[in-house]
């Protein structure tokens, strides 16, 4: 068995060409235990090795960013599908480009520590359904936001247009666009609702050697909460080669999905598979479960880029998800986490850091009753 927690590089240069067997813990991907012996090409071995391990392994970023270039340029992205009303409410639902103001002031906080950019992406007034105000634009600028426009929501000619549902189509697939920033050396794309805990700046010295970085969720194997890679238009280009050259099964068992390429290692369908998160684990990590050739390798023939290096990283540092510390790698502590996605507010912080093994708490006051 290989355990690469705490240098994958090494691991994989121990076990290049040759069989590798590798028995995940119980606690890996819905508590099942799962045995695989592999034979693997170098250049998916990689993904084999620092992805398979407990939640707590994976690719050491503070080892790959030492290697990382250390005056890049960098950038924050967040995006918004601008699907809402700028004014009112639909279904219910506000717009809102940063969740709160704690996430906001973090944000900038960190942007500002890592002379980092902050980059707010927004489709052109005429393909949103409601355009961004010009005041709205005034006030994301005021925050230090470089508002970028960009031509579409959903990918031109896209095959699957059919979601179970619109909640993630359009706020996912618009995320794409993050490709076209190649004036950045590397970019992080977040949700609106990650809270920066630390310093992200060995994520994305780590991205800029053009790796291709998410952590795992709940229940999925890729959460687009927190992405991180190097921008290329080649590699939007291979994207959309993908996008127009194959569909979404929506089966239930386990081949389905993505050109049929499956779910492996979730025992079927996962949260978002129909949408950004099962794009990414299509695209970038999975290898086809079929004998036959795909389109996925036939993408990918085409592509003016190799394929990235795409590996996980540790959520429990870099997108926490109201993990339980018992979950997370040995050793660990909540003021490890550098962000947090999921959070558990409570009125007021308890003297330690865990309460009743329910994960980190995100303390915020609570607003004296009016």
């Amino acid at each position: 068995s290989v355990d690469c927690s705490a240098h994958c590089h090494k691991a994989l240069q121990s076990c290049l060409n040759r069989p590798v067997a590798i028995a995940t813990s119980p606690s890996f991907l819905w508590n099942e235990l799962v045995l695989f012996v592999v034979i693997f090409p170098p250049h998916r071995l990689g993904w084999l090795v620092c992805n398979l391990p407990p939640w707590g392994a994976g690719l050491d970023v503070f080892h790959c960013a030492s290697y990382g270039p250390q005056n890049g340029k960098y950038a924050f992205v967040l995006v918004h599908d601008l699907r809402l009303p700028s004014h009112g409410t639909s279904r219910g639902k506000t717009r809102n480009f940063v969740t709160s103001s704690v996430e906001r002031t973090r944000l900038v906080q960190a942007a500002n520590a890592m002379q980092a950019a902050l980059v707010m992406m927004v489709p052109a007034d005429d393909v949103a359904l409601f355009p961004l105000l010009p005041d709205e634009k005034q006030a994301l600028e005021g925050l230090g936001f470089r508002v970028v426009y960009v031509p579409w929501s959903l990918p031109p000619s896209m095959k699957h247009t059919k979601p179970r549902g619109l909640r993630c189509f359009h706020q996912d697939f618009v995320r794409l666009n993050a490709l076209r920033l190649i004036e950045y050396d590397a970019v992080v794309v977040l949700d609106s609702d990650e809270l920066v805990n630390g310093d992200v700046l060995p994520l994305l010295k780590c991205a800029a050697r053009n790796y291709m970085l998410t952590a795992s969720g709940p229940m999925s194997p890729v959460n687009l909460g927190v992405w991180a890679f190097k921008p290329d238009l080649a590699l939007l280009d291979t994207t959309l080669d993908f996008l127009r050259s194959v569909d979404y099964y929506d089966v239930k068992a386990q081949i389905g999905g993505w050109d049929w390429i499956g779910f492996r290692p979730s025992g079927g369908g996962f949260v978002g598979d129909d949408c950004g998160q099962g794009l990414l684990w299509a695209l970038f990590y999975k290898n086809g479960e079929r004998n036959t050739t795909t389109a996925l390798d036939a993408v990918w023939s085409r592509s003016k880029v190799p394929r990235p290096m795409s590996y996980q990283i540790d959520r429990c540092v870099w997108n926490f998800q109201a993990d339980r510390p018992d979950t997370c790698a040995p050793g660990f502590a909540c003021h490890d986490v550098r962000i947090r996605h999921k959070k558990i507010r409570a009125p007021q912080p308890p003297q330690e850091d865990q309460m009743k093994g329910r994960g980190c708490f995100y303390y915020e006051p609570v607003p004296p009753l009016t």
